[in-house]
């Protein structure tokens, strides 16, 4: 019952069991119903494109869990939209992300109320809104983790060890999704370490077993790894035991780099960046932090860790959630690229715990505070919310936002496509059809046998896997497509021969842009025509002599909107 003096209501089981599912509810309808209803960019239709073809491996861009239930899902209803359904199935794991952090609070707690508060501040939180509301993985990351932290709290309130073991599979089945879930290994090896100097009967047996479960939890990934070394080593005639060894070693080395990160590790604790860079780095993890939760909540979260830290009868629980934090905290944090709000988002869920022991410990304090505390509950819902709907306008308004993101390094990789700030800012995706109204325009422009030149940064991912590949749109267009974070001087060249070639034919060529990304593959088409001249000097002529003195192709700019500042170029050979 209420407990008037104090305003909370006791958790008993039956109660837990029914506000659960609820909560569930809750944020599934609240995702749903700000899904997103048009494709995306970027990573959103090459993930509906892994999804469909079931694409399973070690490369650290294949999550194979979300794989396997994306495709099981989408069998389940095969007359809907593909984006669409992958979308509500995001918001359905972020849905029961917050429904196992209420039970993870009310572990702590032993009441509903601050776990209520906690789970719907979470519910709409910058990263976990808008990572439900697009075709992503994350949220599947993040239900195994409340999940697994939630089995930890039960374990240290009850002392089952089968809790301990649930927890454990939950690390190897997270790495199954994701390599990054690997990082929650040090929250266990300081749960080892502190069994060890505060022992319960047969806290060895138990630790054993846990490690069997971990490995039973990702033993799909682990067959997986194993076959794709299997598929790298060469294969030899020799019976040499040493050689075939050595070849099993020079198979492993490929595969577990990438299988952790690959080409991306060298944007991971870099230490040879510009101290300006470096600042503005430091400075936008901050700003993250304070953008995901835009209210009192965020000050409620550090003052939360105190609490924490005075539940003597919790811990395990806190060695284990603290170095949990720590890890995921250190990594997100030098991990220096654009979505930095999505790789931190283990960090934002697992806040979401101390706001709950924050909640609670000033829903019982004196009348005053406990009021200023209720005065604010409905802003810090509500708050989060505007601002989001509001950012895109700040941003456009021009002043200190604007500067701000214009100092990502990445932003310039969009330009005349789309507006990454609109994009990332507002996870209210309902309304959002850019991709719809670019590709749309795009096909109402280009001809028969169009030859198309884009990137990952732009629109060459929702047109080729989701117009092309899904619902089989314009499949006379030919894509010349590049990977930005893997295009070398060779590869820009190889690509600049294809198209010298089509232009040639006379086929109809198009890009997507004349800046970069695209900018090297026609330097090179630039250097084609014009050999004496230095691929410095190109590289060194503005927007308007590039256009001007681009040797024997006339670049024809063709505007899709010119309010939104969005249009593609032309390449057509000059007369001679």
């Amino acid at each position: 019952m209420i407990d008037p003096g104090r305003i909370r209501i006791p958790a008993s089981p039956s109660l837990t069991r029914l506000l659960q599912p609820a909560i569930f509810i809750v944020g599934s309808l609240f995702y749903s119903l700000t899904a997103s209803r048009t494709p995306g960019w970027m990573d959103a239709t090459l993930v509906l494109s892994m999804v469909r073809k079931l694409d399973l491996g070690t490369w650290v861009d294949t999550h194979n869990l979300f794989n396997l239930l994306g495709f099981l899902w989408l069998k389940a209803w095969p007359r809907q939209d593909a984006h669409f359904m992958l979308a509500i199935l995001a918001g359905l794991f972020g849905a029961l992300t917050i429904s196992f952090i209420f039970r993870a609070v009310v572990e702590l707690t032993g009441e509903v109320i601050s776990a209520c508060f906690a789970a719907l501040v979470l519910m709409v939180s910058h990263s976990l809104w808008w990572h439900s509301t697009m075709v992503n993985v994350k949220t599947l990351d993040s239900a195994i983790l409340a999940i697994m932290v939630f089995f930890i709290f039960r374990y240290d309130r009850t002392g089952k060890p089968a809790w301990l073991f649930a927890a454990s599979f939950c690390l190897g089945l997270g790495c199954v999704n994701h390599v990054l879930m690997g990082l929650f290994v040090f929250a266990f090896l300081a749960l080892v370490i502190y069994r060890i100097v505060r022992p319960r009967p047969h806290s060895g047996r138990h630790i054993g077993i846990a490690v069997l479960c971990a490995l039973l939890g990702g033993a799909f990934y682990l067959y997986l790894f194993v076959c794709d070394v299997r598929d790298a080593m060469i294969v030899t005639g020799s019976g040499d035991v040493r050689a075939w060894m050595r070849n099993v070693w020079q198979a492993f080395l490929p595969t577990f780099d990438d299988a952790t990160g690959g080409k991306f590790k060298q944007l991971m604790f870099a230490t040879n960046l510009p101290a300006g860079v470096a600042r503005f780095w430091r400075i936008n993890y901050a700003f993250l932090l304070g953008y995901n939760f835009p209210s009192p909540a965020l000050a409620m979260a550090f003052y939360g860790l105190w609490v924490f830290w005075k539940k003597p009868a919790f811990r395990l629980s806190l060695v284990f959630f603290l170095i949990a934090l720590l890890a995921q905290a250190v990594w997100s944090a030098n991990y220096f690229v654009w979505d930095m709000y999505a790789f931190a988002q283990c960090v934002y869920v697992l806040l979401g715990i101390p706001i709950g022991l924050a909640a609670e410990r000033l829903l019982r304090s004196p009348p005053a505070l406990r009021g200023a505390f209720l005065v604010l509950i409905l802003p810090m819902l509500v708050l989060p919310g505007v601002i989001y709907a509001r950012m895109p306008s700040w941003y456009r308004n021009g002043g200190i936002m604007q500067r701000f993101f214009d100092s990502y390094p990445d932003i310039s990789l969009t330009a005349h496509t789309w507006d990454p700030v609109e994009f990332i800012t507002n996870p209210d995706k309902r309304g959002y059809d850019k991709v719809k109204r670019y590709a749309e325009a795009f096909f109402a422009i280009v001809p028969q046998g169009t030859h198309f030149l884009s990137a990952d940064s732009r629109a060459d991912y929702p047109l080729r896997y989701y117009y092309r590949d899904y619902l089989h749109v314009r499949t006379d267009i030919q894509y010349h497509s590049i990977w930005s974070p893997a295009l070398t001087e060779d590869g820009a060249r190889d690509v600049a021969l294809a198209l010298r070639a089509c232009l040639d034919e006379g086929a109809p060529v198009y890009a997507a842009s004349i800046q970069n990304p695209e900018r090297p593959v026609l330097d090179q088409l630039f250097l084609l025509a014009a050999p004496a001249r230095s691929l410095e000097s190109i590289q060194a002529l503005s927007t308007d002599e590039y256009v001007r003195q681009f040797p024997g192709v006339e670049l024809r700019k063709i505007v899709f909107s010119e309010a939104e500042q969005v249009w593609i170029y032309r390449l057509v050979l000059r007369a001679r």
